[in-house]
């Protein structure tokens, strides 16, 4: 994450720049606004990849 920038625009660029997308599903996790809007990101990069 670069400091400073805004944390949807890091969400995103780290994950546009990612291979692979490994989640840790917790009680966190499901828990978390910010991880839910990161799943939903990777599953749109993954089905917009395939297309």
């Amino acid at each position: 994450f670069v400091p400073g920038k805004w944390i949807v625009d890091n969400i995103i660029d780290s994950i546009e720049k990612s291979r692979k997308t490994l989640f840790v599903l917790s009680e966190h996790f499901v828990q978390s606004e910010w991880c839910k809007y990161e799943l939903d990101f990777s599953h749109f990069r993954l089905f917009d990849e395939n297309n």
